[in-house]
């Protein structure tokens, strides 16, 4: 036996894979030109006034148009281990039903809806794994649970394209959410630069990175970094009488830019800042 016959036993890990079915759905976007919107939703916290002023905008734009859901579009707190602590009753089946009932509005006015899955949208997983102490049991439950893009097919939304992980590169352009938190102006983005770079194989130029809550643009090693913000208040573990987020205010709103063969006009690429976080 040679060692290159052991080829045919090689197991990929959980990334490896999920790399691969990722760049499979970017390959259609390598070229995209258009607009694009990039939000960060917290179903049922949502303020739709300002999404809806964002999609009224958007139906001006006379080209090709996508929108980016990028991850936490759903809040699951009860899936939390942070539930008994939170204010959040809504149901995870009233939360998706919000959504499907949204995605089907803009379905009518994006070309194309790009649905990342972020550490929120992992909690129903999450919970199995913490209820089950058999790991391959909470791996057949995981089964047995009608998926969101499974949902999302049902419903007929055949212009999502749900992206089952944190980052997706849409022309040179990477739209991200890494679990990174700073109260340092600046120190999310730096750590990404250093993070991302020598990490994407594929040339790019800004990242739209959610999660962090805050809004900032930044051009760090020939590299701009946009922090989006989400287009909710301050949730409830935020204000429990503990002064943490010193130095960072949240701020209320979403990203944007405009994209020509794949090449992002950086000038572009920016936040939309709708109000700053409301006082105590």
């Amino acid at each position: 036996m040679r060692i290159t016959d052991l080829l045919l036993t090689n197991q990929q890990t959980h990334w490896e894979i999920s790399r691969d079915n990722r760049v499979k759905l970017e390959a259609p976007f390598r070229n995209f030109t258009g607009h694009i919107d990039v939000a960060e939703l917290h179903i049922p916290y949502t303020r739709w006034d300002y999404i809806d002023e964002m999609v009224k905008e958007a139906k001006k734009y006379k080209g090709k148009k996508i929108f980016v859901s990028g991850g936490d579009s759903l809040n699951f707190d009860m899936f939390s281990v942070f539930y008994n602590k939170s204010g959040d009753d809504s149901k995870p089946s009233d939360e998706i039903k919000t959504l499907i009932k949204f995605l089907t509005i803009i379905h009518r006015v994006y070309d194309h809806i790009i649905f990342i899955e972020s550490n929120h949208e992992a909690r129903v997983h999450k919970i199995l794994a913490r209820i089950c102490n058999d790991k391959t049991v909470a791996q057949e439950l995981r089964k047995q649970i009608r998926s969101l893009s499974d949902q999302f097919f049902e419903a007929g939304l055949n212009k999502v394209v749900y992206v089952p992980t944190y980052i997706f590169q849409l022309g040179d352009t990477l739209f991200t959410h890494m679990e990174a938190n700073s109260a340092s102006a600046g120190a999310v983005s730096r750590s990404l630069v250093q993070y991302l770079s020598p990490r994407i194989q594929k040339p790019w130029n800004v990242c739209f990175q959610l999660h962090t809550h805050t809004q900032s643009k930044i051009s760090i090693d020939r590299k701009t970094i946009v922090e989006t913000g989400a287009i909710i208040p301050p949730l409830d573990y935020w204000r429990q009488g503990k002064p943490s987020g010193k130095g960072k205010m949240s701020s209320i709103g979403y990203g944007v830019c405009d994209m020509k063969d794949g090449k992002v006009d950086v000038n572009s690429a920016n936040y939309i800042i709708k109000e700053w976080e409301d006082y105590l």
